[in-house]
């Protein structure tokens, strides 16, 4: 094929199509254009095929009885079509073809797009199928058409549900996602099924040779542009032909360049590059988002008077990762980005407002994102438009990055989904990041991904690719999950497993932290196979057994099969251990046996006659891991380092996994594979790249709420200099407004809307609490508490941003997440898109280029002891080097009053660590102050005095006098052992005494702590005590356990349960009642700053009790609640439950301070001035409490 010049008439077309109007040349009938018409609208028809019988009857000659009229684009689940539908569903839609004027032209059907699987039949002709969500996809109808008539569509869509194999296709053999099969109502992630025809059906009317795609791809140094046209000659030879290719501005269209080709087109499609020069070009930026607009017009010979256009928009910018930084366009950038699934109420991924994308895309920007990472599915076309104008990056996935099975089909499935997304989007220059996983383990989906770099370098070699978000796989740092090294069976990517830390920093995942060089074990998933580490015993002898366990009732013991799980006892910090002398024999088998479903914390240690048997070190001796790595201009080297591994089984140890049924007995041991060597592979492949990069480290690191002073210590330590870190997944959401929520469904006519019944449930769940909980009393109304629950987000988020953003080595972060999505409440705006409330005030602080960044620990003290007051300069290049800055530092307290300043200069670093820019965050100020004043919040205010505007100017913490604590009059007596809080009552002047039943001949206030004085006997005569009018505060509901059971000595007949509450991304919310037990403390809602060492992830369910002053609801994700605060009458008495942590924070906290004050003060008050008479039927009261057997 040669260039050449175009005749002169031509170029004068030419020049009418680039300048008129379009209608003027559609007037013109010597020039036919190709058109496109939609085929969407309310008038297709849809049917339910259950049995799958409908291609054998030939389904598609005509609808079936039972159809109804549906929209496309739609979903099969629409509430006015089949809700509760999953399975083999058809479409019918009868249209009028037009004539084709250009001369042995063609028609094209076009779906944007399908899920899951699409077979397509026109007049009936079958044309093909088709699989995979993101693909847009098209078929040659000119055979099948009946131009000038009626013709008649169908297609025949598959949505998988469960293993039922319909054409060789299961839901978990698909690109499912988070795709499930629960009933609805839905209320979880995991659960929301959909299919249908999601996007747009268009028919195409065009010449015989077309232009099928155009990708641009810009040169943001050079202002050129290579433009790659490809021509579908489908005449069946080969065909003469002009193209010309024009780029103009988008907003403005005139024509900047102009380059042509003519020559011989071959048969099918065929690829020729152009080249344009923009002169005086603009960059496509985040505060200037300059778009071009690329045409491509071809004219065959044979067909003069036949033209067929392609146009596209493009935009001149680079995004790559180098010397430790995301740059956009040579410029250092924080990526600051969020996360959405796409999900929009009603018809989850088809927006029921037109405005929807719109609104959520000016929201996120308003609040300082620059970008938005569509995870695991394609963004819709309307989003990819939006952000090219409105200056919004987006990273995206396809359908197949998570959950896909481990199974040979899942490479084309990968390939497929991931082409598709390419081919969709890669004009977008707001795309600038290409996802292939998320949060996927070592397997063949993990292998596919790392092998799918040339095919994704064919399509696109203009964009960062990364490989898996948060790295599950563990192949970036040596193996296991996180960075671990791990032992597992070979039938499982992760689970059940025992895993080790071989670096010298915690390791993260959503549900855990691993700390260096620390062992962890982790059950199944709910299937009752437990993680078993099993230790043979050598000899004859007396053994002791030591061991730490990190989590309550984590841990089942077996000696040679028999249950001896009474050994492990409760500790301190929520812990459980064992500490006994055992006698045993050569040969005896002792099986650990982990079934926490997350990871716990292990330590064993077993002694006999001087030699020590270490789990920890005798598992951690030294073997040699091989990583490979690459750097950043993928040169491969290899490296070795000595990190813990070995052999499985090593000495006396064995680790394996163990089946325990539910009434507590081991099944079989099956023993692990030896840990794995792993190659390293590295998170990132920079534009034109081949290789996986080793430059940054790419996590989830989740944490709890609250924030304590620990995770934000984490938060701010977080990577390090030579590989900084990507903090791709993290964030705290909030509750759902499920009142609101039902009245906008109701509002738009939607309530019977699948996700909205599930909301509907959740509503009816929450209301059930409200009502027997008297929640009015304290909080008016359902929306206002829901709405407060919001509010506290803001706060939530704010605080974890102001440490993420004090850390050097964190260089782009995206939060969990854009809108309420997998029926959540993890977006920072609604699933409606309206704002949250604090929520848009919290994140354009938070992100602000330029903020302080303000410490004060402890959050709480009393007046007269010191704080650790720190501000650190988060600076994103808006502060200078050389330049000296005036600022100040101060402290007021509640009035107002200064009771701290210190004005200083400083300047920002010429180098911090990474690369040879300053650094992202530098301390300015770091002082221990002594704080004497009134009781109530203590700000921290830093001012800029010159040369920048920065946010984040004051931090909270708060002060107690302890001359405004209640004083405690009456003495109250300590049952059971602790000698800590024995020693707080009496350095607190409250009289005191340990509890001796002799001596009390009238009704006592007593304490009880954090050990029991006995089991059943020692709890019947405290209840004794109780009846008799004495007032009972249980601060450690740990004291209840007996055996497996932790509330067998609760003193209830209808005892309920003790269980733990989600406190991280999908978090409880908190809340107090205007009682007693609070009096001088915040009530409502509970501040997660100021009570944050005092709440608790425990909580009781049980029947209503007499007074209620704490509990907690999470309605974020499903809904599940508890109360933390209580009493209950018991005869003339009174007894108090408590979950939150006051006993462990007594004495250096305030606020636990004052709670047992109160606490005692509030029992003290009604104490009776003799004791009753017992009930006549308390011996029955016992037995129904379990305190005494049944004779």
């Amino acid at each position: 094929m040669k260039k050449q010049s175009l005749p002169v008439i031509y170029l004068l077309l030419i020049s009418l199509i680039a300048f008129l109007p379009q209608p003027a040349l559609a007037a013109d009938s010597s020039a036919n254009v190709s058109t496109v018409l939609t085929l969407d609208g309310p008038d297709w028809l849809l049917g339910t095929d259950p049995e799958n019988q409908g291609k054998d009857q030939k389904w598609w000659l005509k609808p079936i009885d039972g159809v109804k009229q549906v929209p496309v684009p739609g979903i099969i689940q629409d509430q006015n079509a089949f809700p509760e539908y999953h399975g083999v569903a058809w479409y019918w839609k009868d249209f009028q073809a037009p004539k084709n004027p250009h001369p042995q032209g063609h028609y094209i059907l076009k779906f944007w797009s399908v899920d899951y699987k699409a077979d397509v039949w026109v007049n009936d002709v079958y044309l093909g199928e088709h699989k995979v969500q993101e693909a847009a996809f098209e078929f040659d109808i000119t055979k099948a058409v009946k131009p000038g008539a009626a013709n008649r569509l169908a297609v025949r869509v598959l949505n998988p549900v469960g293993d039922r194999e319909i054409d060789g296709i299961t839901l978990g053999k698909s690109t499912k996602r988070t795709k499930g099969d629960r009933p609805i109502p839905h209320t979880n992630w995991g659960e929301q099924n959909f299919g249908g025809i999601l996007d747009s059906v268009e028919l195409m009317i065009t010449p015989a040779v077309r232009v099928s795609d155009v990708f641009a791809k810009p040169d943001y140094k050079t202002g050129i542009l290579k433009v790659q046209v490809e021509v579908d000659n489908m005449t069946g030879k080969k065909s003469d032909a002009d193209l010309q290719c024009t780029v103009g501005s988008a907003s403005e269209g005139r024509v900047l360049d102009l380059a042509a080709q003519s020559g011989s087109f071959p048969a099918g499609k065929s690829t020729v590059e152009l080249t344009l020069k923009v002169p005086n070009w603009k960059l496509w930026e985040l505060n200037e988002p300059y778009l071009y607009r690329v045409t491509a017009r071809l004219v065959a010979k044979d067909s003069p008077n036949s033209l067929d256009e392609f146009s596209v928009r493009t935009g001149f910018r680079d995004f790559r990762f180098e010397d430790g930084y995301f740059k956009l366009n040579g410029k250092r950038v924080i990526l600051r980005c969020s996360h959405t699934g796409g999900e929009v109420p009603i018809l989850y991924m088809i927006p029921h407002d037109p405005d929807i994308d719109r609104k959520t895309i000016l929201h996120m920007k308003e609040m300082g994102f620059n970008s938005i990472r569509y995870f695991c599915h394609a963004p819709r076309r309307q989003q990819a438009d939006l952000s090219d104008e409105l200056g919004m990056m987006i990273y995206t996935e396809p359908q197949s990055g998570w959950f896909m099975e481990n199974w040979p089909g899942a490479r084309e499935l990968m390939e497929t989904s991931m082409s598709g997304l390419i081919l969709r989007l890669r004009n977008h220059p707001s795309v600038t990041m290409w996802g292939i996983l998320n949060e996927t383990g070592a397997g063949i989906v993990f292998d596919n991904a790392v092998n799918m770099l040339p095919l994704i370098r064919s399509l696109d070699d203009t964009r960062i690719v990364m490989l898996n978000s948060g790295r599950f796989d563990g192949q970036d740092l040596g193996g296991g999950i996180s960075g671990l090294c791990s032992w597992k069976p070979k039938s499982s990517p992760d689970v059940p497993s025992v895993a080790y830390n071989p670096t010298d920093k915690d390791v993260s995942s959503p549900y855990h932290v691993w700390n260096p060089g620390k062992v962890s074990s982790h059950s199944g998933r709910g299937d009752g196979v437990s993680s078993a580490i099993r230790f043979t015993v050598p000899a004859d002898g007396s053994y002791k057994i030591e061991a730490a366990f990190g989590k309550p009732d984590s841990y089942r013991f077996f000696i040679n099969g028999e249950n001896k799980s009474d050994l492990v006892k409760p500790a301190d910090n929520n812990q459980m251990k064992m500490d006994q002398e055992l006698t045993l024999k050569k040969g005896d088998l002792l099986d650990f046996c982990c079934v926490q479903a997350h990871d716990v914390d292990t330590a064993i240690q077993i002694t006999t006659g001087g030699k020590v048997y270490n789990l920890e070190k005798e598992l951690t001796s030294p073997s040699r891991f091989v990583f490979n790595q690459a750097d950043k201009d993928g040169n491969v080297k290899t490296t070795e380092k000595e990190i813990a591994g070995g052999k499985n089984p090593f000495g006396n140890w064995s680790l394996g996994s163990m089946p325990i049924g539910q009434d507590n007995q081991p099944g079989a041991f099956t023993l692990f594979d030896d840990n794995k060597t792993f190659t390293t592979t590295g998170s990132i492949s920079n534009p034109g790249s081949l290789v996986w990069e080793d430059l940054i480290e790419d996590r989830h690191p989740y944490q709890p709420a609250p924030h304590t002073l620990n995770i934000l210590n984490t938060l701010r330590t977080l990577g390090n200099p030579q590989r900084t870190y990507f903090m791709s997944e993290y964030g705290i959401g909030s509750g759902l407004n499920l009142f609101r929520m039902m009245r906008l469904y109701e509002q738009a006519g939607q309530d019977k809307a699948l996700d909205a019944q599930g909301y509907a449930k959740r509503l009816e769940w929450f209301m059930n609490d409200w009502n027997r909980w008297h929640m009015a009393d304290t909080f008016g109304t359902p929306n206002r508490y829901l709405d407060l629950t919001l509010s506290e987000m803001g706060q939530l988020r704010l605080v974890g941003l102001n440490a993420i953003r004090a850390n050097p080595n964190i260089v782009g972060h995206s939060m969990t997440g854009t809108a309420d999505q997998g029926n959540s409440g993890e977006g920072v705006i609604t699933l409606f898109r309206e704002l949250k409330p604090n929520s848009m005030d919290a994140l354009i602080d938070g992100w602000a280029p330029l903020r302080w960044c303000l410490f004060a620990e402890p959050i709480q003290l009393y007046s007269g002891e010191t704080v650790q007051l720190e501000a650190v300069m988060a600076n994103e290049d808006i502060l200078k080097t050389g330049v000296s800055y005036p600022a100040e530092i101060r402290v007021i307290d509640p009035h107002g009053r200064p009771v701290f300043v210190k004005n200083f200069e400083f300047t920002v670093p010429e180098k911090g660590q990474i690369g040879n820019l300053p650094p992202l965050a530098f301390g300015v100020f770091n002082e221990q102050v002594k704080i004497e004043g009134p009781t109530g919040e203590y700000k921290i205010l830093a001012t800029l005095e010159k040369g920048g505007a920065p946010y984040g100017q004051e931090y909270s913490f708060f002060v107690t006098n302890r001359d405004t604590l209640p004083a405690v009059k009456t003495e109250v007596a300590l049952w059971g052992e602790d000698e800590g809080l024995l020693n707080w009552l009496t350095a607190n002047q409250i009289p005191a005494q340990k509890y001796d039943p002799a001596k009390i001949t009238a009704p006592k206030v007593i304490l009880v702590g954090n050990q029991p004085a006995g089991d059943k006997a020692a709890f019947a005569e405290l209840a004794g005590q109780i009846a008799r009018g004495s007032r009972v505060i249980f601060l450690n509901p740990g004291v209840f356990k007996l055996g497996d059971n932790p509330v067998a000595l609760l003193p209830l007949a209808n005892k309920g349960s003790l269980h733990g509450l989600d406190t991280w991304l999908y978090h409880k919310d908190d809340w107090t009642t205007v009682h007693p037990f609070f009096q001088g403390l915040p009530t409502g809602v509970m501040n997660y700053q100021f009570y944050r060492e005092i709440i608790s992830a425990q909580a009781f369910s049980f029947d209503v009790p007499d007074e209620i002053a704490a509990g907690a609801i999470n309605t974020t994700m499903g809904y599940s609640s508890g109360l933390m605060l209580t009493v209950h009458n018991l005869g003339a008495g009174k007894f108090a439950l408590n979950t939150l942590k006051i006993r462990d924070n007594l004495g250096p906290n305030p606020v636990a301070d004052r709670l047992v004050r109160n606490m005692i003060n509030y029992m003290a008050e009604t104490l009776p001035g003799s004791p009753a008479a017992l009930p006549a039927d308390f011996n029955q009261q016992l037995q129904n409490l379990g305190y005494l057997d049944a004779k």
